[in-house]
């Protein structure tokens, strides 16, 4: 599935308009004709309606001292 999000304000990329998810990753963050181009079907527009997107990123870091007791202790 293809999704485009348009039409507010993206955190962290104040100059974009839009953004493209291709499956369940971020694929292209710039303008909409740019993503509209970019996306493939089945696709989705969602209009944000002024409202702002916050992508969330997985944090994989690792507690170093926690991790080595689980590792080696």
């Amino acid at each position: 599935m293809t999704t485009i999000f348009y039409g507010g304000p993206i955190y962290g990329n104040p100059q974009a308009e839009a953004l493209l998810v291709v499956g369940d990753s971020i694929f292209h963050i710039g303008s909409k004709s740019e993503c509209e181009a970019l996306a493939t079907e089945p696709m989705q527009a969602i209009d944000l309606k002024g409202s702002m997107l916050m992508p969330a990123f997985t944090d994989a870091h690792t507690h170093f001292v926690e991790y080595s007791k689980a590792r080696f202790w």
